[in-house]
């Protein structure tokens, strides 16, 4: 898209209202004044004003302001969870690795970064161990939908999880492999660029905290660098 050219992408225009039932139309080729907007984590900031009343509109629709939404359906309110550096630009600050088990598998590195100074590179060679790195441990409301977002790539390898966890008020972990409901993203071979990656889930009845855990399967040779970790909370 171009700042007074052409919209060139099948992007659903809303009109801008309070309440927002559903598209209208789905436009194409409309000249336009625009001004981009900003994602901040989770969330779009500085909706994308659209269509001055000036600009004549095609197959004569009135002349409004139009809202750019960045999908063809609405996305549900997400409220950012606050991560103590998501972006391991203070190194392990915020995390915490699990040393007996991990056994300096997982480290922060500058070519682990795809922003900023660091990224967590997890170069796990062991035959038999697997890296265990944690979030800070954040409160979790029972009912509400928690998504965690974050870039990878796989450097050679394959065998890394990103989980999303509950535990309960006594520190109990509510997701595990026995009960056969963990919440996890496995980073594939094959994505050998930097992609973002997206998990979500809904804290059960008995949730108290939240948090992540970056975790190499036992057994598994794999070289990862993970970055940028997001976290909301979406729902009644």
């Amino acid at each position: 898209m171009q700042n007074g050219g052409e919209t060139d992408s099948n992007l659903r225009l809303f009109p801008q209202a309070d309440n927002v039932a559903g598209p209208v139309s789905l436009l194409r080729g409309y000249p336009c004044a625009w001004k981009t907007f900003r994602r901040s984590g989770a969330a779009w900031q500085d909706p994308v004003v659209m269509f001055s009343p000036t600009l004549p509109l095609r197959g004569g629709l009135p002349a409004a302001i139009f809202v750019l939404l960045a999908s063809s359906s609405l996305r549900a309110a997400e409220t950012p969870v606050t991560l103590e550096n998501p972006g391991f630009e203070q190194g392990t600050d915020g995390w915490r690795v699990q040393g007996d088990q991990d056994q300096g598998i997982t480290s922060v590195v500058a070519e682990a970064a795809r922003t900023g100074s660091g990224g967590a590179r997890i170069d796990d060679q062991s035959a038999d161990g697997g890296s265990s790195l944690f979030s800070e441990t954040l409160p979790a409301v029972p009912g509400k939908t928690y998504t965690v977002r974050f870039w990878g790539r796989t450097i050679n390898g394959n065998g890394l999880g990103i989980y999303l966890q509950f535990l309960d008020s006594t520190g109990q972990l509510l997701n595990t492999k026995e009960a056969e409901n963990e919440v996890i993203k496995v980073v594939p071979a094959d994505a050998m660029d930097w992609t973002e990656f997206t998990l979500s889930a809904q804290a059960p009845p008995d949730a108290d905290k939240v948090r992540l855990w970056v975790h190499s399967f036992m057994g598994a040779r794999v070289m990862v660098d993970v970055d940028d970790f997001s976290l909301t909370e979406s729902g009644e």
